[in-house]
This record gives C-alpha cells, structure tokens and sequence, in this order.
C-alpha cells in the first residue's frame, strides 16, 4: 500500500517539477546558430575583407583582340609562298635587286632580263599587292579599332589592286594619245620595280603590326611611312632622270603630276575609308 501511495504520489508530481524545471524556452534562443555568428564576427573584424568600407565601382573594358593565331598562320602561309617563289625565281630575284641599286637604271643586260620575265614579274607584282592590302588593313586597324568587317583585308587587297590597275591602263593610255608609249612603259617598268621592292620591305613590317602590341606597331607605322617616303623620292629622281631627256617636262610639272596623280587621289580614298568605318563603327 505504501508502495503504491509512493508511486502514485511520484506520477502526480513529478511532471509539475518537469515543467517547472525545463520549460520550453526554444521562442527565447537567438535565431543565429554558432558558426553564422563566428563567420559575422570574422566578416566585421577582418580588415582584409573590409565588409564595412564603401563599395568601390571599376570600369571594365572588354580587350580587344587582334587575333594573333589568326594573323600568326596567314602570315606564315605568306613567308612560305615567297620562300618557294623566291627558291624558283631567285636569279630573277637578285637581278631585281641589282638593277634597284643601279642608280643610273639605263637600258643594260640586267634590266632586258627583268623586262623578258612576265612570270615572275606578275607573281612578285602579286606579292606587292597583297602585303600593301594587308599593310593597309592593319593602318584602318590602328587608327579604327572597332573595325569587326572579316572581309576587310581581302577589299584593302582588291582596293590595291584596283588603284595599280587604273593606274597602269591610264599611263598606258596617256602615252598612246601623247605618242610617247616608250617613255611611258620605261615610267610603269620604274613603278613597278620600286613596288616589288616596296612589297619585300612591307612584308618585313607585317609581323610586327600583326603580332606586337600598339606601341611596337606605332613604331613599326614610322618606319613604314619613311620607308615608302623614301621610295617615293626614289622614285621621282629616277623616273625624272630617265624622262627629262624624252620629254620636256620640268622637274616642279613632274612633282605635281606625282602628288597629283599617284599620292592624293590615295589619301583621299585612304581618308574616305577611314571616315566610312569611323561613321559605322
């Protein structure tokens, strides 16, 4: 009887201490667990994350690339084709080179033997014209560079192409209707030996306006341009040289017939180009 009075007393009051003891306090614990408190705390006094400081803003500009693979293969192509040009050809090669510094550049053996050679005069012709469209397309390249046309390099070819073309049918026509043909093809034969030249010499210049950065290219741009300035000096001493004697023209006339001709109708497409892309860009 005792025994059960006892248990009985036990399930009565037992379970008021319970609550009285370990009531639920869980509406009374902070919501933040331990680790959320300590990564707060690491947040707020590290100074290297610095949570507190002012947000700081930066200007992304989205690089350009120049495509250096692109450029690197198309470049190495071009090499390789004048290599095996050059090892075909190399006679007519070196005569080239020979009569360009022969400073009188009269009538001799040499420049018969360039003259006879129509292949390799094309194929080197074709050389000139592709390095001078690519040298021109890095120009537009450098001075626009949000320039995204991909046919661009293959129309600054055509653009050459085109420009030597006029100019050679309308020498050949001028010289027709003057009754001077020869004096006239002596002047193309000139030009055009001074473009082979001016081909090999741009070819040298690509690789650094295709693969270096804009400020190895801005240098390899000034030695272009005195390059082909001195060639186009070259060209007028000799070609007036050769013409004084078969044609009486003055030395200032022949000037303005060079910048008239031959150099601003260039700048002025050169510009128009420029402006086109400026516009479009």
């Amino acid at each position: 009887m005792k025994f059960f009075l006892t248990t009985a007393f036990l399930f009565i009051l037992l379970p008021k201490v319970g609550i009285a003891q370990f009531a639920d306090t869980s509406s009374g614990i902070n919501p933040k667990t331990e680790i959320s408190i300590q990564l707060n705390n690491l947040l707020e006094t590290n100074i290297f994350l610095n949570s507190k400081g002012t947000p700081q803003a930066f200007t992304i500009t989205p690089k350009k690339s120049k495509s250096p693979t692109k450029y690197f293969y198309t470049l190495a192509l071009l090499f390789l084709i004048f290599g095996v040009v050059k090892s075909m050809y190399s006679r007519y090669f070196t005569t080239l080179f020979k009569v360009f510094f022969n400073t009188s550049l009269k009538q001799n053996q040499l420049t018969d033997q360039l003259q006879q050679a129509s292949l390799p005069s094309l194929i080197f012709n074709l050389f000139f014209v592709i390095a001078s469209g690519l040298y021109v397309y890095f120009l537009i390249l450098f001075f626009v560079p949000s320039v995204t046309t991909n046919f661009l390099p293959i129309l600054c070819i055509a653009f050459v192409s085109v420009c030597y073309a006029v100019k050679y049918i309308t020498l050949l026509v001028a010289g027709w209707l003057t009754n001077s043909l020869p004096s006239i093809k002596t002047y193309i034969f000139i030009i055009f030996l001074l473009n082979k030249v001016l081909g090999v010499f741009l070819m040298l210049i690509l690789p650094f306006l295709a693969l270096t950065n804009n400020t190895i290219a801005s240098y390899a741009f000034l030695v272009s341009f005195i390059g082909i300035g001195l060639l186009l000096l070259l060209r007028y001493f000799r070609s007036y040289s050769l013409l004084q004697s078969k044609i009486d023209l003055s030395a200032f006339h022949f000037f303005l017939y060079i910048l008239a001709i031959e150099v601003l109708p260039i700048a002025i497409l050169y510009k128009i180009i420029l402006q086109y892309f400026n516009s479009n860009s």
